[in-house]
């Protein structure tokens, strides 16, 4: 559904090359990788798949298996990210560079380059999404032994803050970056050329990201670090 119907438009629609706008600007049918469908997705996704990371080794106490060897907290939690990311990017990553693919096999015009520079594009924008939204669930996952309350509890907290976001936005544009959908959408502007907004503050932005980031991953290492020590 997400990327089955826009893509199969956007494969079926005469073109005469792959473009940037094909994939990110509001089209008849709407926007494919900036919708807010794709990012909702990739939520709901990463709630899934960060969820019993960690939460597992908590219930069955595998700490003890881990540390005993030399593995460094840093390490423990790097494995868990890739081990998500990997899944995350069978869905993100691989169906848009598909659908891009076919794009430029099904393209009237004789011109390719530009084409592949959208399909790299497009696999740095896959990447972010297949990332972003990790490190909180990974988080939630370090705190507790439910796959169900990790899960729910990442999900909930992303639907909440789309809520917010719309819901103050009148009032400062600022609040949209509370809204994970806009933030990804923001970041696939930039990465396709497009650049941000002009009412989206670059430090307001970078502020967001550490946020999103760089603090759950730091929370879930101390989590861990404290968890392990104890066992």
């Amino acid at each position: 559904m997400v990327h089955g119907f826009t893509g199969m438009i956007l494969i079926l629609t005469p073109h005469a090359e792959l473009t940037a706008e094909m994939l990110i600007k509001e089209g008849e049918f709407g926007s494919y990788l900036t919708s807010g469908l794709f990012a909702i997705f990739a939520m709901l996704l990463a709630a899934g798949v960060s969820s019993d990371k960690i939460a597992q080794d908590l219930r069955n106490r595998s700490f003890i298996l881990y540390f005993s060897r030399p593995i460094s907290f840093v390490s423990y939690i790097s494995a868990k990210i890739m081990g998500a990311f990997t899944v995350m990017a069978f869905f993100c990553i691989v169906p848009p560079l598909v659908i891009g693919s076919l794009i430029m096999a099904t393209q009237t015009g004789p011109y390719y380059s530009g084409g592949f520079e959208v399909l790299f594009r497009t696999l740095l924008a896959g990447s972010v999404a297949s990332f972003i939204f990790l490190p909180f669930g990974i988080f939630l996952s370090s705190i507790t032994k439910s796959k169900a309350y990790a899960g729910i509890g990442s999900f909930m907290s992303f639907f909440v803050m789309t809520l917010i976001g719309e819901l103050f936005s009148d009032l400062s544009y600022h609040w949209k970056l509370v809204n994970p959908v806009n933030i990804l959408a923001y970041i696939f502007d930039w990465i396709y050329g497009f650049g941000l907004p002009e009412y989206v503050s670059h430090i307001y932005m970078i502020m967001v990201l550490i946020i999103m980031v760089f603090l759950p991953l730091f929370g879930a290492t101390v989590n861990i670090k404290i968890k392990g020590v104890s066992m």
